[in-house]
């Protein structure tokens, strides 16, 4: 009879109150060690090489109840898996340690000796067994290995031309502005027809459900905003609508403004600029239900009043309060933003250290990328990303900027990360992230790919974009391996 490690410890343990209780000592049952212990491997590394700095870092899994070895980190797209020399941890009395590779590109069905040849390298292109056979000839066991290596750019943004879709209208749209609203989007489009209201929780599903919108007053539609509990609207004239459901527009309660624009939700309040006078004299206004307008004072000089991005909310372990932050616009003399400016709940600021290019019209994106080190770790960072738009010369920006500190410093991401050539132009266009969940059935493993939408926009000549684009890191969307 076979035990394993612990229940041969805990036999021992009981002999000697065994044998206190009997007159005759009995012989306890011949124990050997399972295949647990005595053909386990415990460790498994690349030897260093040419073709690939550090490559002796490569973490490698050994899951020995499911007889695999693999680095769940894939090396780079191209990397040369056809002749990799390998270091292998085995019991010190193994028998036998055998590799045999299948179907590999360069050495086809091979088998490999790795007591006599360890340095020999091993070709990874086809299928790779590591059989290792326990002293006593009886034990043995036969790992799965291999080396997996990406076969997308793993930092690159994909955009699917294949996944682009129409903006949920049965007329052609005119205007649109689409916003997030408690788990669900909601997008607001203008046809020649009327106005319609189409919501979904998950733009990848496409199963919006229409609304009816009746305004009794001519509605800014780029002026479409959420808080956490309301969406907002501002009329021709700069009256403040306020509607629970996005249908029903009523004035909203206890404003009085005038409002310019509106910047977008903080929590349960609304942000907005009020211009008071045509001498280029603006103050800044937060609103909510409870306080109605409530006046902050004189807007920063250079704090854009149009043509800036959506907020992004982040909360920082430094701030008893959320932080919105924002991209581009225009100021009150017209000229175009090159800062990022955030709100702490008190008052505007420019936060960014390092300028961004002058944009109008572009999107800020709260999403996440990798930096891979030179011990081949990937380490997840959150980012703010500020894209699209247009500049100062009315010229396209196709331009892509990375802040790894909300908003502070930017980095111009790498040829991987810019938009592609077919991408169209988008100025003033809506980016909102929302999440897919997988499920990998073979180890019931789930996880969410977060992707990015971009919904509508205009070209240079202010033509609306009737598409939805839909981008993604590689890397998020890949199959977590285990």
């Amino acid at each position: 009879m076979k035990y394993n490690r612990l229940l041969y410890i805990l036999f021992f343990a009981i002999i000697p109150a065994f044998v206190a209780c009997h007159d005759e000592e009995e012989e306890p049952e011949e124990v050997t060690y399972s295949s647990a212990t005595n053909t386990a491997v415990t460790s498994f590394t690349l030897r260093s090489d040419t073709i690939l700095e550090n490559l002796e870092s490569v973490f490698f899994t050994i899951d020995l109840r499911g007889r695999r070895i693999f680095n769940a980190d894939s090396l780079p797209v191209g990397t040369d898996v056809s002749r990799l020399r390998v270091s292998i941890g085995y019991p010190t009395d193994a028998k036998e340690v055998v590799i045999r590779m299948q179907g590999g590109e360069y050495k086809g069905d091979a088998e490999l000796n790795y007591l006599e040849s360890e340095y020999d390298s091993i070709d990874f292109t086809g299928k790779v067994f590591l059989k290792i056979v326990a002293q006593n000839e009886k034990d043995s066991t036969i790992y799965d290995v291999s080396v997996n290596v990406h076969k997308l750019n793993p930092d690159s943004i994909y955009w699917d031309q294949l996944a682009v879709k129409s903006l949920p209208s049965k007329d052609t749209p005119v205007e649109q502005k689409t916003v997030s609203y408690n788990g669900m989007v909601y997008s607001l489009i203008m046809t020649e027809s009327g106005y319609k209201v189409y919501a979904i929780d998950n733009p990848i599903l496409d199963n919006w459900v229409e609304h009816d919108v009746m305004f009794l007053f001519t509605p800014r539609i780029n002026t479409f905003a959420a808080t956490s509990d309301a969406f907002y609207i501002l009329s021709n004239d700069g009256k403040l609508y306020r509607s629970e459901d996005a249908c029903s527009w009523s004035i909203a309660p206890g404003s009085t403004q005038t409002y310019y624009n509106l910047y977008g939700g903080y929590t349960d309040k609304l942000l907005a600029v009020v211009k008071i006078s045509d001498d280029e004299f603006y103050r800044a206004y937060m609103y909510s239900v409870d306080r109605g307008d409530v006046d902050l004072g004189e807007i920063p000089l250079r704090l854009p009043v149009d043509g800036f991005s959506q907020l992004a909310t982040y909360e920082s372990e430094a701030a008893l309060d959320p932080q919105v932050v924002m991209v581009g616009g225009s100021d009150m003399f017209g000229e175009y933003s090159s800062a990022c400016w955030g709100f702490d709940g008190d008052k505007w600021a420019q936060i960014s250290a390092s300028e961004l290019p002058q944009m109008y019209g572009p999107m800020i994106i709260p999403y996440s990328r990798y930096k891979v080190n030179g011990r081949w770790i990937a380490t997840k960072y959150d980012v703010l990303i500020a894209i699209g738009g247009r500049d100062a010369y009315d010229n396209t920006n196709k331009r892509v900027f990375y802040s790894y500190d909300n908003g502070v410093y930017w980095v111009e991401g790498s040829s991987l990360m810019q938009f592609p050539d077919y991408f169209p132009t988008v100025v003033g266009a809506q980016a909102i992230v929302a999440g897919v969940e997988y499920t990998r059935g073979d180890y019931s493993i789930t996880w969410e790919c977060p992707y990015i939408y971009v919904f509508g926009g205009t070209d240079l000549a202010g033509n609306l974009n009737n598409t939805i684009w839909r981008g993604v890191l590689n890397r998020l969307s890949f199959k977590p391996l285990i």
